[in-house]
Protein backbone atom coordinates (compact mmCIF):
# COMPACT_ATOMS: atom_id res chain seq x y z
CA UNK A 1 0.00 0.00 0.00
CA UNK A 2 2.50 2.54 0.81
CA UNK A 3 4.54 2.11 -2.60
CA UNK A 4 0.82 2.74 -4.32
CA UNK A 5 0.43 5.94 -2.46
CA UNK A 6 4.38 6.83 -3.11
CA UNK A 7 3.46 5.97 -7.06
CA UNK A 8 0.32 8.47 -6.55
CA UNK A 9 2.15 11.41 -5.00
CA UNK A 10 4.96 11.02 -7.78
CA UNK A 11 1.81 11.06 -10.40
CA UNK A 12 3.28 8.37 -12.42
CA UNK A 13 1.88 4.52 -12.55
CA UNK A 14 -1.69 5.07 -11.69
CA UNK A 15 -2.58 1.74 -13.36
CA UNK A 16 0.49 -0.08 -11.26
CA UNK A 17 -0.35 1.49 -8.01
CA UNK A 18 -3.90 -0.07 -8.95
CA UNK A 19 -3.08 -3.07 -9.54
CA UNK A 20 -1.23 -3.17 -6.53
CA UNK A 21 -3.82 -1.41 -4.14
CA UNK A 22 -6.46 -4.30 -6.03
CA UNK A 23 -4.09 -7.08 -4.72
CA UNK A 24 -3.86 -5.36 -1.34
CA UNK A 25 -7.56 -5.37 -0.67
CA UNK A 26 -8.19 -9.05 -2.58
CA UNK A 27 -5.55 -9.93 0.95
CA UNK A 28 -7.57 -8.01 3.12
CA UNK A 29 -10.58 -9.21 2.11
CA UNK A 30 -8.95 -13.22 2.20
CA UNK A 31 -8.06 -12.03 6.37
CA UNK A 32 -11.65 -11.19 6.57
CA UNK A 33 -11.82 -7.27 6.10
CA UNK A 34 -15.22 -6.66 5.64
CA UNK A 35 -14.37 -2.73 4.40
CA UNK A 36 -11.36 -0.68 3.52
CA UNK A 37 -10.71 2.43 4.76
CA UNK A 38 -8.68 4.51 2.46
CA UNK A 39 -7.10 6.73 4.83
CA UNK A 40 -4.83 8.64 2.24
CA UNK A 41 -6.41 11.55 0.35
CA UNK A 42 -4.69 10.00 -3.15
CA UNK A 43 -5.74 6.83 -2.49
CA UNK A 44 -10.09 7.88 -3.26
CA UNK A 45 -8.65 8.52 -7.07
CA UNK A 46 -7.71 5.08 -7.85
CA UNK A 47 -9.95 2.69 -8.88
CA UNK A 48 -9.64 -0.12 -6.68
CA UNK A 49 -11.43 -3.52 -8.06
CA UNK A 50 -12.92 -5.09 -4.99
CA UNK A 51 -16.57 -6.03 -4.22
CA UNK A 52 -15.67 -4.22 -0.07
CA UNK A 53 -16.89 -0.95 0.85
CA UNK A 54 -14.51 1.32 0.18
CA UNK A 55 -14.65 4.27 3.34
CA UNK A 56 -12.65 7.38 1.52
CA UNK A 57 -11.60 9.92 4.41
CA UNK A 58 -11.90 12.43 2.03
CA UNK A 59 -15.33 11.80 1.10
CA UNK A 60 -16.31 11.44 5.14
CA UNK A 61 -14.73 14.28 6.08
CA UNK A 62 -16.54 16.31 3.35
CA UNK A 63 -20.12 14.90 4.29
CA UNK A 64 -19.26 15.60 8.05
CA UNK A 65 -17.96 19.31 6.63
CA UNK A 66 -21.40 19.81 4.72
CA UNK A 67 -23.56 18.22 8.26
CA UNK A 68 -21.57 20.40 10.51
CA UNK A 69 -22.49 23.60 8.19
CA UNK A 70 -25.88 22.92 8.02
CA UNK A 71 -26.40 22.14 12.08
CA UNK A 72 -24.48 25.04 12.22
CA UNK A 73 -26.47 27.81 10.19
CA UNK A 74 -29.58 26.31 11.48
CA UNK A 75 -28.66 26.79 14.86
CA UNK A 76 -25.43 28.82 15.28
CA UNK A 77 -23.99 28.33 18.49
CA UNK A 78 -22.86 31.61 20.52
CA UNK A 79 -20.68 32.26 23.17
CA UNK A 80 -21.62 34.29 26.73
CA UNK A 81 -20.58 37.56 25.28
CA UNK A 82 -22.61 36.65 22.21
CA UNK A 83 -19.85 36.27 19.69
CA UNK A 84 -19.58 32.38 18.30
CA UNK A 85 -18.55 29.90 19.84
CA UNK A 86 -15.81 28.26 18.79
CA UNK A 87 -14.69 25.94 21.66
CA UNK A 88 -15.37 22.43 19.42
CA UNK A 89 -12.94 23.58 17.27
Amino acid sequence: VSESIAILKGQTGWDGAAARLTTAAAHFQEKGCRALILACTELGLVEIGTPLPLLDSLDILAAATVREARLERAAPATGTDGAPDASGF
